[in-house]
Formats: C-alpha cells, sequence, structure tokens
C-alpha cells in the first residue's frame, strides 16, 4: 500500500480532491414525519369514506323500510264495506195496556193574570 492513499491531495486552490471521509446517505426525521402522517391520512380518509357508506346505506335501508310502512298504512286505511247484519225480524205484539185519553192542559191563565195586577 501506498502512503500517499492515506492522505487526500490537494489541487492548485487548496481543495481536497479526493476524500478519505465516506458520505453515508442520511433521512431527515422530518421526511419520516412527513410520510408517516400522510400514512394516517391516507387512513382517516378510508375510514370516513367507509363510514360516509355505512351511513348510505342505513339512510337507504331506512328510507326503504318508511316506503314500505307507508304502503302498508295505504293499504290498511281503504275502507271496506261490511255487509248490512241480517236480524232476526221484529215481531209486534198488542198491547194489554187501554188507549191514553187525551185531555187539554190546565194552565189557569186568568188566575196568573189576575195576579200581576
Amino acid at each position: 500500500m501506498d502512503s500517499l492513499d492515506y492522505f487526500p491531495s490537494f489541487d492548485t486552490f487548496g481543495m481536497v480532491l479526493r476524500s478519505v471521509i465516506q458520505i453515508e446517505e442520511f433521512h431527515l426525521y422530518t421526511e419520516k414525519r412527513a410520510s408517516e402522517r400522510q400514512h394516517l391520512e391516507e387512513l382517516k380518509k378510508a375510514e370516513e369514506l367507509e363510514k360516509q357508506r355505512v351511513l348510505q346505506e342505513q339512510k337507504r335501508i331506512q328510507e326503504e323500510q318508511e316506503r314500505i310502512e307507508i304502503i302498508k298504512l295505504r293499504q290498511e286505511l281503504v275502507h271496506k264495506a261490511n255487509p248490512i247484519p241480517e236480524y232476526k225480524p221484529v215481531e209486534i205484539k198488542p198491547s194489554a195496556k187501554p188507549l191514553t185519553v187525551p185531555l187539554s192542559p190546565q194552565f189557569e191563565t186568568e188566575k196568573r193574570l189576575k195576579a200581576k195586577h
């Protein structure tokens, strides 16, 4: 091995041409947080869409039940005529009481007229 391999070489401006230090790739925590946040937002959006789908399905089912209930109520409200019941004929029996003798009422109007004067 050559001893020059361990020392960097300089160009005319004093800049290092070759370096012993190797640059490793690095990752910023902000990039990691941004990717996690994006993943969480996607999950949240998927949950929200699922919740909306469930609510729409429940609403559709409820509207269908209400529609069926209205149809049932309308069918029940339709008037259906009942036939006239047939009873046994009324038998009229003659009465044993004597007939009433009519009498004129006695208002005694003359007494009232005299009492006023």
